[in-house]
């Protein structure tokens, strides 16, 4: 006990107390300061063991010294009744408690305020992202809200809210924000006022849907989020046997209230809605695997086929029903349902849509899609012509321009890709999709730099994690020396270290053999993973390139020149049909004849 005593009277105690406080206060700072220089997460680390073993030599000096106010003296040499342990203890108390205050309110300081910083930062890069004030005569329809009373009429709420904005999309000089952007803040308690502002749009519609049984109450109301003023409400009480009616009264109810404000004559704007179908069912159906088509799976999509097909058995002459069945079957197998089969069921349902219906323009982007979805010697020809066809009856439509775009974009003519995504982005701000395929446009015409930033704007306001387009950004950030953050890139779609180390170490050696690597990276990555024709074509094993959706977005960057120009690259455009449609079309600008049956690129 003397001991112990005499180690409390000395303040070894006290000063091992204030010790553990100064390293806390400064770990603390150090993690901030250390993430602002960009400093290796060695360096947290490196702190810590040094106030470690700092801690004994400090623990021996308050042991064998004390501070007198005649200076440091040997503890040995100072009279007990001239020591003044008990005045610097209580100084040590009071030092202790005022770094456990101030480092609490660090902290809380850190993880309060300045991540509302970061979220506010985030929030104010997608208003910039808005480069335009919005144009009077816009608007965005709401997902309606289900008031049902079971609140199981989602899918049917969704949808009155998505055939009311394509009613309205139809009106000539009303832009409407798409339903990708609309619907992106379903469940967010935002007011309209931010949404407007955020879509560009200078008035809202929202509303909700009661159904029960065969009645339904819709409820509409339609503000100017300028000033937060209602312009028109109305609530429309059926019998569920005209749902088209009733889709109509409500446009036109939209459309007249508009009508000052937006100089839109209504006599040239009525809106006439024609019955899609006459089996109240099978439209029910429709609507429930629309929706669930929309935020497809794996799982749902089986779910969905059959649901469609029971539509399309209770009204076989429903033709939005059969264009809905073909889109289902033809992303089903890349969603690993169904197989290659599943395109030639695509194909028969689309052509009876169109039989039924030749107008349908979502019909005939499927098509677009599904032959060039097929693999192996596509017929870009027939895929540029249906989408184009899909184009002159819905110009507005930016699903169709990404499309085109895309179908741009892996046959090399980046320009025409450019303009479609710019335009998509035009008519609908908020398209991620748009943007991620916009952005990988940089990276093709040499401009990584701005390929990283448009990311990381991507990543600050994206609602949906699209980390497949992480693959990229590997390259170019092993290129500029961040390979942590390629590290992470990597790891969002290679769960497997080595693998991810293989790469890129082939990257930041590529005069090396790469022969060792490239076999470790086959064993552990699955060839139908959508990076791995990216991996190849970036580590030199061309001769693994084969034709396809990733290989064709990627292989025009300006970095893989060395693959261009090698006779792999040939193989894959002559067994994609890329060579045929440049025949019959003209070469883009980086490619050219050299004879009636070769050709190079830049």
């Amino acid at each position: 006990m003397s001991i112990f005593r005499e180690l409390k009277r000395r303040n070894v105690f006290r000063v091992g107390i204030a010790y553990v406080a100064v390293s806390w206060v400064l770990l603390q700072a150090g993690d901030v300061v250390f993430d602002f220089l960009e400093l290796p997460a060695a360096a947290g680390k490196f702190l810590l063991a040094f106030l470690g073993l700092l801690m004994f030599p400090v623990l021996f000096f308050s042991w064998a010294y004390e501070i007198t106010p005649d200076g440091i003296k040997k503890e040995s040499e100072i009279e007990r009744d001239n020591s003044i342990t008990r005045i610097t203890g209580r100084k040590l108390d009071i030092l202790t408690i005022g770094l456990v205050i101030f480092g609490v309110a660090f902290v809380l300081i850190d993880r309060a305020l300045l991540q509302r910083h970061v979220n506010d930062a985030a929030s104010e890069a997608k208003l910039d992202a808005a480069t335009v004030v919005a144009e009077q005569n816009s608007i965005a329809v709401l997902p309606f809200a289900d008031m049902s009373p079971d609140g199981d009429q989602e899918y049917f709420s969704d949808g009155i809210s998505e055939e009311l904005l394509n009613l309205l999309v139809g009106v000539d000089g009303l832009k409407v924000a798409s339903r990708t952007s609309s619907f992106a803040y379903k469940g967010e308690n935002l007011n309209l006022t931010k949404i407007a502002k955020e879509l560009q749009v200078s008035h809202v519609l929202e509303g909700s849907v009661r159904k029960a049984g065969n009645r339904v109450r819709i409820t509409a109301q339609l503000i100017d989020a300028s000033n937060d003023r209602h312009l028109w409400s109305d609530t429309f009480d059926r019998e569920l046997d005209d749902i088209f009616a009733i889709q109509s009264e409500i446009a036109n109810s939209i459309v007249d209230a508009l009508r000052d404000t937006l100089g839109i004559e209504t006599e040239d704007a009525v809106i006439t809605v024609e019955a899609a179908t006459s089996n109240l069912d099978a439209y029910d159906l429709f609507l429930k695997g629309r929706e669930m088509f929309i935020a497809r799976s794996g799982q749902n999509l089986p779910v969905s086929i059959e649901i469609v097909k029971q539509a399309v058995e209770l009204d076989p002459n429903f033709a939005r029903a059969w264009e809905l069945l073909g889109a289902l079957y033809s992303v089903a197998p890349s969603w690993g349902v169904g197989d290659a089969a599943y395109y030639e069921l695509s194909r028969q349902a689309i052509d009876r849509a169109l039989e039924l219906e030749p107008n349908l323009a979502f019909a005939y982007g499927v098509k677009s899609q599904t032959l060039r979805s097929l693999g192996g010697n596509v017929n870009w020809t027939d895929a540029m012509a249906l989408i184009n066809k899909a184009l002159e009856l819905e110009p507005k439509n930016p699903t169709m321009l990404l499309w085109r775009g895309i179908n741009y974009h892996q046959i090399g003519f980046l320009e025409q890709a450019a303009d479609d995504f710019d335009r998509c982005l035009e008519l609908d701000p908020g398209y991620e999709n748009c943007t991620n395929h916009r952005t990988m446009i940089f990276y093709n015409q040499g401009a990584a730099d701005k390929g990283l930033e448009r990311f990381d704007l991507q990543l600050a306001i994206a609602r949906v994690r699209t980390t497949h387009w992480y693959q990229y950004q590997v390259p170019d950030l092993v290129r500029n020396g961040d390979l942590r953050a390629a590290r992470l890139a990597a790891g969002s779609f290679l769960d497997d270290n080595p693998a991810i180390t293989a790469w890129i170490e082939a990257l930041l050696h590529p005069d090396e053999d790469q022969s060792e690597r490239i076999e470790l990276l086959a064993k552990r990555m699955d060839e139908s993973d959508r990076a791995a024709q990216f991996i190849w074509m970036t580590t030199g094993a061309y001769d693994r390139v084969e034709p396809g959706y990733f290989t064709y977005i990627s292989m025009w960057r300006t970095d893989l020149e060395n693959f261009r120009q090698s006779d792999d690259f040939n193989r894959v455009m002559r067994e994609g049909g890329v060579e045929d449609y440049w025949r019959a079309h003209g070469f883009p600008p980086q490619c050219r004849a050299t004879g009636d049956d070769d050709f190079v690129c830049d």
